[in-house]
């Protein structure tokens, strides 16, 4: 794969993934084989064209029910579903949710990341009143932070979100902090999940982060019924670069029940099928050009 992928799912034999850098940029493979079955997705301004279309994150509710994958592109402000042969059911989303990443929704809410938001981790719709709920930042701000770094909360306080909307559970894993948040849906936090030693310790999250130290973080997620899945990472504070990587799977009830090995082999989105195999991304080599493979893993 040459195309850039960024982000995958998966219904019934297909995997969907979402390529950066295509015309048609949502391709699908048998999960089996790995044949390309097909590309849908044109990139454009058409009324149902995407520009940088995203998985509905807590749309394993929804699949079996629409026969599909439930999408959203926050630039065309569309919501619509990945079938096995097109794209459809486009429906707009209101302007008030301009900007939201990281979306899950039903009948009843949206919950999500506004990017850029510096004063709220993540917001809570009520859609039957329209009521946002503004959840506050957490960990809490440091005292050792200087006003240049106050002024990129928005970049430090980023975060991913899964929600059970019918278990009414909100998790909130941090791309700069080795934590993991659980929240109710009146943005109460519940419990927080951390793995490390430290990793409850605000003041030495913020310590690392602010000398460039090597950190924890977890940079991507994916949700089944059953359980929510994080991605791990060991960066190099000053490279950025993934050093390590884990899978870790947490129940609905905010337990952790397993932790995966993965090392270096991850370096993009991955997805989970019926809780027993691992599908990832990895950036390599082939015929000394980048080159993409998708990998698939059994979790025991």
């Amino acid at each position: 794969m040459e195309e850039y992928p960024v982000e995958m799912d998966i219904y019934d034999d297909v995997l969907y993934v979402v390529m950066a850098k295509a015309d048609t940029c949502i391709h699908l493979f048998n999960k089996r084989t790995g044949k390309l079955l097909k590309r849908i997705g044109t990139v454009g301004n058409g009324p149902e064209d995407v520009l940088s279309p995203e998985f509905v994150r807590n749309n394993y509710e929804n699949k079996a029910i629409l026969k599909g994958i439930e999408m959203y592109d926050m630039n065309t402000r569309n919501k619509f579903v990945a079938y096995s042969d097109s794209l459809g059911s486009f429906t707009k989303l209101p302007e008030d949710y301009l900007g939201w990443g990281s979306l899950n929704l039903n009948q009843k809410y949206l919950v999500g990341k506004h990017i850029g938001e510096k004063n709220s981790l993540f917001q809570i719709c009520d859609l039957r009143t329209s009521q946002i709920t503004k959840v506050p930042v957490y960990p809490e701000l440091s005292s050792t932070l200087t006003d240049k770094v106050k002024d990129n909360l928005w970049l430090m306080y980023s975060a991913n979100v899964l929600c059970n909307l019918n278990l009414h559970k909100i998790f909130v894993s941090m791309y700069y902090f080795d934590m993991i948040q659980v929240y109710n849906l009146q943005g109460k936090l519940q419990n927080v999940i951390c793995l490390d030693k430290d990793g409850d310790n605000n003041e030495e999250q913020f310590r690392k982060l602010l000398n460039r130290k090597n950190y924890v973080g977890y940079i991507q997620c994916y949700a089944t019924s059953g359980y929510a899945y994080f991605r791990r990472s060991l960066k190099n504070g000053e490279t950025d670069d993934v050093m390590n990587n884990q899978i870790v799977q947490v129940d609905w009830n905010g337990m952790v029940t397993h932790v995966w090995e993965v090392g270096q082999e991850m370096t993009s989105g991955f997805c989970i099928d019926q809780d027993r195999y691992l599908y990832c991304i990895k950036k390599g080599e082939l015929q000394n050009e980048e080159a993409f493979f998708i990998l698939r893993y059994a979790l025991s």
